[in-house]
C-alpha cells in the first residue's frame, strides 16, 4: 500500500503544500496574462505578481519562464497605450494622446513602441504649444 499525505512527516506535507499552492498560483497567473491584452490592470498586476515570485523563489527552475512572461506583458501594455495614444490622435486629442505615448515609453522603453512613441510625442509637443497661442 502506498503512503498517503497524512502518512508523511509534517515539513513533508507543509512543503508539498506550498509546492501544490505554487504551483496553482502559477497556473492562475498564467490564465491571467492570457487575458492581458484586453485587460492591461491585469498585465500590471501580473507583472507584479511575478515579480514577486521572482525575488521569493530565486532559485526556482521557473524563473526563466516567469521572465519571459513578464516581457510580453510588458509589451502587451506598451501595445495596448501605443493603440489608445493613436485613438486619441485620431480623435485630435493631443494631450491624451501624448500621455499615451508616455506610458509606452515609461512602462517598456526597449519595446518597438517606443521609438515611434517619442517620435509621437516630439510632433504632438510642437502641435499643444503652437495651439495654446
Amino acid at each position: 500500500m502506498l503512503p498517503t499525505l497524512a502518512d508523511l512527516p509534517k515539513e513533508v506535507q507543509k512543503k508539498e503544500d506550498t509546492e501544490r499552492e505554487l504551483r496553482q498560483r502559477i497556473a492562475d497567473l498564467e490564465k491571467q496574462a492570457r487575458t492581458a491584452e484586453y485587460d492591461q490592470g491585469t498585465a500590471g498586476q501580473a507583472i507584479d505578481t511575478f515579480s514577486d515570485f521572482i525575488q521569493m523563489y530565486p532559485d526556482d527552475p521557473r524563473i526563466s519562464q516567469a521572465e519571459k512572461i513578464i516581457v510580453s506583458l510588458k509589451l502587451e501594455q506598451a501595445h495596448g497605450n501605443y493603440q489608445t495614444a493613436k485613438y486619441y490622435e485620431s480623435r485630435r486629442q493631443w494631450m491624451g494622446a501624448r500621455i499615451y505615448y508616455n506610458e509606452v515609453v515609461s512602462k517598456d522603453p526597449s519595446s518597438p513602441y517606443a521609438g515611434p512613441s517619442l517620435q509621437r510625442i516630439a510632433e504632438l509637443n510642437k502641435l499643444i504649444g503652437n495651439s495654446s497661442r
